[in-house]
């Protein structure tokens, strides 16, 4: 999962679908307490993408000397390849259009206030068989 690139994933147990998601969501938002333990321990710098944590476009022009990234970026790539000390980044999609901003205070936020382990619904208890 830490070096997926897919734009999404799928866990399974016992042969039943139980989650699909990009590695973010299943991180940030596991459905069950399997998928919840399967990923604990995915360093969040290596799933997690500009794009995820970004602060939306607001509309305002942004220096024309801004540094820029593009939305798919991983944190792990931006915290490595850009200092985030003095000034925000500019997130950038293809068609050149800014979508968005990130600085070390929404990485930071991110990191540390974004996860939740907590499984969305209760695992189905795998002794109990469904009724027709």
């Amino acid at each position: 999962l830490s070096s997926s690139s897919a734009a999404s994933d799928v866990y399974k147990r016992q042969g039943q679908i139980v989650q699909i998601g990009t590695p973010a969501d299943l991180v940030l938002r596991p459905a069950t307490s399997y998928v919840s333990e399967f990923t604990s321990d995915v360093p969040l710098t290596r799933v997690l993408r500009a794009r995820d944590v970004m602060a939306p476009h607001t509309g305002l022009a942004y220096p024309s000397a801004a540094r820029s990234i593009r939305p798919e970026a991983t944190l792990e790539d931006v915290i490595r390849d850009h200092d985030l000390t003095s000034e925000e980044l500019c997130v950038v999609d293809t068609s050149g259009q800014t979508v968005g901003a990130i600085s070390a205070s929404t990485i930071m936020a991110a990191l540390h206030d974004g996860v939740t382990h907590e499984p969305l619904r209760a695992d189905p208890d795998p002794t109990v068989k469904p009724t027709s």
